[in-house]
């Protein structure tokens, strides 16, 4: 993100209002993913837009072949590293509003510190993960 990125002063309401218009909004691949969710947020604390790749992709296989394409891997806390630089020393460091990564079996998600829980899009809004399921997280700003 660059060392000069820094959260607006106002976004700790910004955070419940990004939240809060999600709340019900349903994961769609290209549109409303763990990335996106992850990149509006960044953009919306920050200013700072870290990629754009809305509307790039529309599945599962398009997004890991986008992720390929543009930073050599489909792991997630590769390209998450690669943007926000070195993650905390434990996702437990992770405060509101920072990013985290859950990993399921093989695959990996994204989503967003909101205290004791993170937040990332789900089939039918916004799911909570306990924080301690956290396998990586990264400051926001």
């Amino acid at each position: 993100m660059g060392p000069g990125a820094v959260r607006h002063p106002d976004w700790p309401a910004r955070f419940d209002h990004f939240l809060a218009a999600r709340r019900e909004r349903p994961f769609q691949w290209g549109d409303h993913d763990c990335c996106l969710f992850a990149l509006d947020w960044i953009e919306e604390a920050t200013g700072v837009r870290l990629a754009e790749v809305r509307g790039l992709y529309r599945d599962a296989d398009g997004a890991a072949a986008l992720l390929r394409q543009r930073w050599g891997t489909g792991d997630l806390i590769v390209v998450a590293t690669s943007l926000l630089g070195e993650p905390l020393t434990t996702p437990l460091l992770a405060g509101r509003g920072d990013l985290l990564a859950f990993r399921h079996g093989p695959h990996v998600w994204l989503g967003l510190c909101a205290g004791p829980v993170g937040v990332a899009p789900g089939k039918r809004g916004l799911v909570t993960l306990p924080l301690g399921r956290a396998v990586a997280a990264w400051r926001v700003g």
